[in-house]
């Protein structure tokens, strides 16, 4: 038993150790403003990375966290109808730590 407890200690300090990302990644924040009559997903496209950021309800407006790019960054947000019928796309983005999107 006290090796057990030993073990999950040891495990405990070596986890605390490890830096967890930038901060800055998570300080950014996409307001998407969806006014189509159906869900879209959002993406981030930068490249060939394209990377899902979260799906908002037919005539909402959501928060959505923007992860693994950095402040300052140029992307390309792209909205897809769940449907798959339709794609929207705004290019030359620069990303700030709250960045607007309305859709279409």
């Amino acid at each position: 038993m006290r090796a057990l407890l030993l073990t999950f200690a040891v495990t405990l300090a070596l986890a605390g150790c490890f830096k967890r990302g930038t901060g800055q990644e998570a300080a950014i924040r996409l307001t998407v403003t969806n006014e189509l009559p159906q869900p879209v997903n959002v993406r981030v496209v930068f490249g060939e990375k394209e990377t899902g950021v979260g799906d908002v309800g037919a005539k909402e407006t959501k928060e959505l966290p923007v992860r693994g790019f950095a402040r300052g960054v140029t992307v390309t947000l792209k909205a897809v109808t769940a449907d798959s019928v339709r794609t929207y796309t705004k290019e030359g983005v620069k990303l700030q730590a709250r960045t607007p999107w309305t859709v279409p």
